[in-house]
């Protein structure tokens, strides 16, 4: 998204966290909706792009968001699973 904002250069020299709890604080902001409820990954995704259309920032940073935010959905996921943790329904 950075280098979509024309801002990727100035963050490089910025590590990028890789642990369980960025991973559950992506989860939890891109699994509520604008209403406030749980909705799936996929289904957030695309809310989002319905919501900001296929001009938006959002919209062109997709391809390298949309990986990205599934590979942490299913981290989260297994480790929900893992702990024998359920989740609402999508």
């Amino acid at each position: 998204m950075a280098d979509v904002l024309g801002i990727g250069e100035a963050l490089r020299p910025y590590q990028v966290e890789e642990s369980a709890l960025l991973d559950a604080l992506t989860y939890a902001d891109q699994t509520i909706g604008p209403t406030g409820h749980w909705l799936s990954i996929r289904r957030r995704i695309a809310e989002a792009h319905a919501r900001h259309g296929s001009t938006s920032v959002q919209a062109r940073a997709r391809h390298l968001r949309e990986p990205y935010l599934l590979e942490v959905a299913n981290r989260v996921e297994s480790r929900l699973r893992g702990l024998a943790l359920t989740l609402p329904a999508a």
